[in-house]
């Protein structure tokens, strides 16, 4: 049984069982200013899981623990400023990671 599902054209994560999901995120943006990339569940924003790239092509990550208690819960990684921003590998080759997301479920409810 798939517990977790990317959701086809969107770029939202379905959770499909209750618990505690270790969740890490990161991204490597072109920008030079700072640029907010927070954690969203079902469409909101939790502020406290947010990173901001400090110079481009600077690998900004963080890891948090969430508990999910509706079945078919959404997690997305997002954006928040609402401008464009490209996301870039350090070195330019196309070889490195540019943006992640990692979901492991650690424990039930």
């Amino acid at each position: 049984m798939r517990l977790i599902n990317a959701n086809s054209g969107t770029a939202a994560i379905q959770i499909d069982d209750t618990g505690f999901y270790q969740v890490t995120f990161g991204v490597m943006s072109s920008a030079t200013n700072n640029t907010p990339w927070s954690l969203e569940i079902n469409g909101v924003q939790i502020s406290q899981y947010q990173t901001n790239n400090r110079a481009a092509g600077q690998m900004d990550a963080i890891t948090v623990i969430i508990q999910i208690t509706t079945s078919g819960s959404s997690i997305a990684f997002v954006n928040n400023t609402g401008a464009n921003r490209n996301i870039v590998d350090s070195g330019g080759t196309g070889v490195t990671p540019c943006a992640f997301l990692t979901i492991v479920k650690v424990g039930g409810l």
